[in-house]
């Protein structure tokens, strides 16, 4: 945990604690759901909205589509151009798709190895987030 998370933990009243420990167990991030996701709904980047990622979710999600069309058209392509062997287009095409491809797998890869620090930091955007909310509560004495 974050050290200025404990320390706004610790200027919460009794009460006011308690209600953070509820509500963080509703709103926290499980490490566990998170894997699940990133093995089943990887393809649509599903771990990375979960986590509240949406730039790097919209950017899995578009890349990776694109690479697997690319791809696609790649073999397709060299296929087509197998009977005419004038034509480099599909083997071109194909090359660079490969390529992305592996570009794609290397960050996927290491977004894997990051999925518990991507917890960690989602849970105490939400730690923040509920010490700020709970404390903007607090009733205010006028004098």
């Amino acid at each position: 945990m974050n050290k200025s998370i404990g320390y706004s933990k610790s200027t919460l009243s009794e009460e006011q604690r308690l209600l953070f420990e509820k509500e963080f167990e509703k709103r926290k991030k499980s490490t566990l759901f998170t894997y699940l996701l990133w093995i089943f709904g990887s393809a649509f980047s599903l771990h990375h909205f979960y986590l509240g990622n949406f730039k790097k979710g919209l950017y899995f999600l578009v890349f990776g589509w694109i690479n697997m069309l690319l791809f696609l058209f790649g073999i397709l392509s060299l296929c087509a151009s197998a009977q005419n062997t004038q034509s480099h287009n599909g083997k071109v095409l194909i090359i660079l798709s490969i390529v992305s491809i592996l570009v794609y797998l290397y960050q996927w890869f290491i977004s894997e190895a990051t999925i518990a620090i991507q917890v960690d930091e989602a849970n105490e955007k939400i730690q923040k987030h509920l010490i700020s909310e709970i404390k903007s509560r607090e009733p205010r004495i006028i004098i």
